[in-house]
Order: structure tokens, then C-alpha cells, then sequence
């Protein structure tokens, strides 16, 4: 069945990435890394369950077009949004909407072309729950860091707003693996990371020794991880904030490579 709404869509002009996802407001739903020899790809939503108001995309890595893009719901339901989105490096589309209240999202289809006939570019999907919906008119919401210049080649497996009245948080890893490193990047806040402990999707888990300090819009070394190429379910660790009392939030990306 396809479902889609009233009237034509404007078409979707570049945003440069400068402009942030919310970490209270948009996920990480999935990644596809996308061969300029081909012009067809599908994005399968592997974050999570959940109910999602709207999408957005995001590419990095590479210049290119997307058109004929269909959102595959939860029921078999396909909605096909009447809009063609150009990408710049590093950049970002408007806000799709979904049709309805709340939606179950299966994976994302959609076809592309590029001037470029070598290399390859990183598609992200972004969606915006139906909680987050609901505060994205509140104040206090963290940024998740921008593509900087230092994390060229890394891939982004996740974020996560954390409080500085906690002090144990894990970050879900979302992205196209095996890695043989991670890092971290932190913003919006100071404080000292230690306890790392990544657990592989084999169950297996790792602990570096080590204990990392950031500044805020700051990133971490490299940490190599034990054997050749590995598969990352989460990432656990502790925390305390360098400020002072327990007020305010940062957001922690985890990148892989």
C-alpha cells in the first residue's frame, strides 16, 4: 500500500551540516555507506524500536542527488515524499514528515546519482520520536558534535545527552562495522571519562586502561580494540563532570574506524 499526503513537496535545498541534530530530538536509525557505481540503496532501520514523527538524511563523504525516496513502515505501508534532495559534502536534508500520529519505521529506499564516478559516501538516517516531538519547543537541549575536521574517516556510531547527576551512561552502536578503533568526542560540557568498557556483539568485552579528560568540543585519542576487525554492540562508561555541582548536560559521540 502507498500512503502519501496532499500536494507537492518543495524541493529540498542543501543544509549545511553547521546546523545541528538535537541529541534530545533525533536518532540515529541507521547508515548506509553508498558506491557512486551504484543508484539504488536501502537504509534498514537497526537503532531500535520505536514511533517516529519525521526523518531526516544526512551524507558525508560526498556530493550527490537522491530522488524516488520510499519510507517502508512496520506494516508494509510505503510512503513516498514528492522531493528531490541535493547533497554538498557534509550536509544535511530538511525535515520529512511521516503521514500519521506515530509510525513504526522498517528501512529506508531510496535511488541516487553523483557527478563523481569513484569512491564512496556515507548516508545517515535520522528520525525524530514522538517523545522528542512533543519537547522540541523546551529549552536545554544538547547538540551533538558537528563533522570535524579531525574526525575525517571515522564513522558515527552514536550519541548520548548525558546528565551531569549521573555518572553511568552507554552509548548503542548504530553503523556498518567490523572496527579496529574507536574515540570519542565530547560537547557542551567538561568532564573526566574512565570504566570504558566496549562490549562486542559476540559478547565478548573490552576494557581499556585508561582514563580520558575532555574539554568541552573536545575528542579523545584513538583506542585501538584487541584483535584484527570487530563488531560493537554498546559502549559502557563512567563519568563526572570537571564544572562542578550537577547541573547541565554534554553530548558524547562515539566514532569507529
Amino acid at each position: 500500500m502507498r500512503v502519501r499526503i496532499g500536494g507537492l513537496l518543495a524541493l529540498a535545498t542543501t543544509l549545511l551540516i553547521a546546523s545541528p541534530l538535537h541529541a534530545d530530538e533525533w536518532e540515529l536509525l541507521g547508515s548506509r555507506q553508498v558506491n557512486f557505481a551504484v543508484d539504488r540503496d536501502v537504509i534498514p532501520v537497526t537503532a531500535r524500536e520505536g514511533v517516529f514523527r519525521a526523518i531526516k538524511l544526512e551524507v558525508e563523504e560526498g556530493n550527490l542527488e537522491m530522488y524516488d525516496i520510499k519510507v517502508v513502515f512496520g506494516n508494509g505501508e510505503v510512503f513516498s515524499p514528492e522531493t528531490r534532495l541535493v547533497f554538498r559534502e557534509n550536509s544535511r536534508s530538511r525535515t520529512i514528515d511521516l503521514p500519521g500520529n506515530r509510525r513504526v519505521i522498517n528501512r529506508v529506499e531510496f535511488f541516487y546519482r553523483s557527478r563523481a564516478r569513484r569512491g564512496k559516501a556515507t548516508v545517515r538516517l535520522y528520525g525524530k520520536g514522538v517523545e522528542a516531538a512533543e519537547r522540541a519547543d523546551r529549552p536545554g537541549s544538547v547538540a551533538p558534535p558537528a563533522a570535524l575536521a579531525d574526525v575525517a574517516g571515522w564513522t558515527r556510531l552514536g550519541t548520548r545527552a548525558v546528565s551531569f547527576r549521573a555518572e553511568r551512561d552507554r552509548i548503542e552502536a548504530v553503523g556498518d562495522g567490523p572496527f579496529r578503533r574507536i574515540l570519542f568526542v565530547v560537547e557542551s560540557g567538561d568532564l573526566e571519562m574512565y570504566d570504558v568498557r566496549v562490549r562486542f556483539r559476540n559478547g565478548e568485552v573490552f576494557s581499556p586502561d585508561t582514563r580520558l579528560v575532555f574539554n568541552s568540543e573536545t575528542r579523545s585519542r584513538a583506542i585501538d580494540l584487541p584483535g584484527d576487525r570487530r563488531n560493537i554492540s554498546f559502549v559502557e562508561f563512567t563519568y563526572r563532570s570537571l564544572r562542578g555541582g550537577g547541573e547541565g548536560r554534554a553530548a558524547i559521540t562515539l566514532y569507529g574506524r
